[in-house]
């Protein structure tokens, strides 16, 4: 008997402790560093307002392409995104020691996220990072809106994403695959740091 009440005492003292160094490890995100009234400037003025009711838009025939500029170089080591409609993209960040973009993390989205319109997924939280930048940029090489279109012959400028060639009663057909862009749509990019103790 005494030995089953030392047991079952060892045990919650065991998840007391644990309890308490749980507490001791969460961790505490510093301030968005992207919001627009701390100093960062995006090239969309919804891409960094706070809110998650506008919509960041890019413009056709300009590069699907969302930067964010923070005042001064910060430690990132969590990164936020609002999705609109990106099914496909990347995140770089500028490496200010060698003055040049570094790709981040590449995002091919599942294609069935249950519940959602378009199929999208609405939120990516990208945690365990730790990067000195001053500027982030998403690239979206895909959309949830992107059209796929076949065409017999490529006209110039169009992005070719399959190329098939097919013997059909005897002769053979040669088509290719083309994509439609639209435009491409975040609601909001955040960033963050960690609170210093």
């Amino acid at each position: 008997m005494r030995t089953r009440v030392g047991l079952i005492g060892a045990a919650l003292a065991v998840m007391a402790c644990c309890a308490g160094c749980a507490s001791l490890i969460h961790t505490e995100w510093s301030e968005n560093y992207a919001l627009s009234e701390l100093g960062s400037a995006a090239n969309h003025p919804y891409l960094n307002d706070g809110k998650f009711s506008t919509v960041a838009e890019t413009h056709p025939k300009e590069p699907r392409e969302f930067t964010l500029q923070f005042p001064e170089v910060k430690r990132i080591r969590r990164i936020k995104i609002e999705n609109d409609n990106l099914h496909r993209f990347r995140i770089d960040y500028w490496d200010p020691q060698r003055e040049k973009w570094k790709n981040l993390e590449t995002v091919w989205q599942r294609r069935n996220v249950e519940g959602y319109e378009r199929q999208i997924q609405p939120r990516f939280d990208i945690r365990n990072i730790n990067i000195q930048t001053d500027r982030l940029r998403v690239t979206a090489s895909r959309t949830a809106d992107d059209r796929i279109i076949t065409k017999a012959a490529p006209e110039p400028g169009d992005i070719i994403i399959d190329h098939h060639r097919d013997i059909i009663a005897g002769r053979l057909i040669e088509y290719y695959r083309i994509i439609v862009e639209s435009t491409a749509r975040l609601r909001e990019i955040q960033a963050f740091g960690i609170q210093p103790n």
